[in-house]
């Protein structure tokens, strides 16, 4: 009996290579390809504890890097990238607000079939790989440019965006897999000030739907909470993304640290064996 790991590289080695993903070096199981010299797509997988009886289950998750974080970890286990990837459903969800299929939201978020049972094993990989070609490449093909990994970003993991002003970061929970410096890339204190203010109303308008729809778990005082909290944080990313754009000095330092990420990342992904 083929193991779950043997079959489900297999199926992702063939099924992916034709949207133009290849697996890196190592053990970790990481399908990636890049756009230009600054955009990488990610696929991966995890086994995940099981829920039923019986059964094994697995996650299938998607993510986007740019050479612009402080560095592209593929040395941890996907699990450990958990702060930057996001499972099938995630992407389901995000692309399908106004019409979410509860089951089907459930059946792909851990995917399950039945122990020493190699059949539906290979069945349940096979599903999970027609709902990855569904779900999460269509949504990565529409992310060419940096711009457009901004957009993404927002949508699918806003705190990528943040903006640390005391040494970038480091030492900080997250650090190495930050995205906040695109900001600068790409914004005007304007158009960024605009951008966070739309942000947060949008946001406030998903969580509400998410509300209604029962997949969030909020508390309508919880809502009001967050709500609150978020506006704060807002105002002090503006402040702090004038500072690092205004100011000379800080400015200076921020493109340093921009082109010694592009650098260091690109170095990163050529050992992994990936053509950049």
């Amino acid at each position: 009996m083929a193991t779950f790991t043997t079959a489900i590289k297999k199926i992702y080695s063939e099924g992916l290579s034709k949207h133009g993903f290849k697996k890196i070096k190592g053990k970790q199981p990481y399908f990636v390809r890049t756009i230009g010299d600054e955009i990488v797509h990610i696929i991966t997988y995890r086994t995940c504890p099981t829920i039923i009886r019986g059964h094994k289950e697995f996650a299938i998750y998607g993510g986007i890097a740019t050479v612009y974080r402080a560095c592209i970890n593929l040395e941890k286990a996907p699990r450990d990238n958990g702060g930057w990837l996001d499972k099938i459903s995630d992407f389901y969800v995000k692309s399908n607000s106004s019409n979410i299929d509860k089951d089907l939201f459930h059946k792909i978020t851990n995917l399950s079939y039945e122990e020493d049972d190699e059949e539906a094993m290979i069945e349940s990989i096979k599903y999970s790989f027609e709902m990855t070609e569904k779900f999460i490449i269509p949504r990565l093909n529409e992310v060419v440019n940096i711009k457009e990994c901004v957009d993404f970003f927002d949508k699918y993991n806003t705190p990528l965006l943040y903006i640390d002003e005391k040494d970038f970061g480091k030492g900080q929970n997250g650090y190495e897999y930050s995205e906040g410096l695109l900001n600068i890339l790409i914004y005007t204190s304007s158009e960024y000030a605009e951008r966070e203010i739309n942000a947060h109303e949008k946001w406030n308008e998903i969580l509400l739907h998410d509300m209604k729809i029962g997949i969030n778990g909020f508390t309508m005082e919880e809502y009001e909470i967050d709500k609150e909290k978020r506006k704060q944080g807002i105002e002090c990313q503006i402040k702090t993304f004038e500072k690092m754009v205004n100011d000379s000095k800080e400015h200076k330092k921020v493109m340093e640290e921009i082109k010694r990420c592009k650098i260091a990342n690109i170095e990163i992904l050529r050992n992994y064996g990936i053509d950049i």
